[in-house]
């Protein structure tokens, strides 16, 4: 729509909570964006791929570990966390590059929870219905 303003609000690039001790927030999206051309003269910035990852293994985490505590959107719950765990698999189908995704891992702090998320989804691989990804085996380190 022409004359249409998009807000945003800078606040939340400060904002940080917790997710198994580990400190996560947003602020990475300034140094770990990528430019997207929609269209003639629109383009938007979005977290790179490797980021978005790590920000799907956040959320994979956080509804798992919320999954544990009695509430009563367990099958809410349980299509997120499948939801989760099937974007980080097509996501790392894109062609993410390891090293890359286990630098960033490092420098944003989020390497505990790639580890975490290559943990649940390992465990119940098989039961998820994941094997359609071809590179899965190798992202999660599981010996075919």
């Amino acid at each position: 729509m022409e004359g249409t303003d998009i807000v945003f609000d800078p606040d939340v690039l400060s904002k940080t909570w917790k997710v198994r001790g580990v400190s996560v927030g947003w602020s990475h999206l300034t140094s770990h964006s990528v430019r997207l051309e929609l269209g003639v003269g629109t383009s938007i910035m979005a977290p790179s791929k490797e980021l978005l990852l790590l920000y799907k293994c956040v959320a994979l985490v956080e509804r798992t570990d919320a999954r544990r505590k009695p509430n009563a959107e367990i099958a809410r719950l349980d299509s997120k966390i499948w939801k989760d765990a099937n974007d980080i698999l097509a996501l790392n189908d894109t062609g993410i590059n390891g090293e890359t995704l286990a630098d960033l891992a490092e420098k944003t702090g989020l390497a505990r929870i790639l580890s975490h998320a290559k943990q649940i989804i390992s465990a119940d691989y098989e039961d998820y219905g994941f094997k359609q990804y071809a590179f899965a085996k190798n992202f999660l380190e599981l010996k075919p």
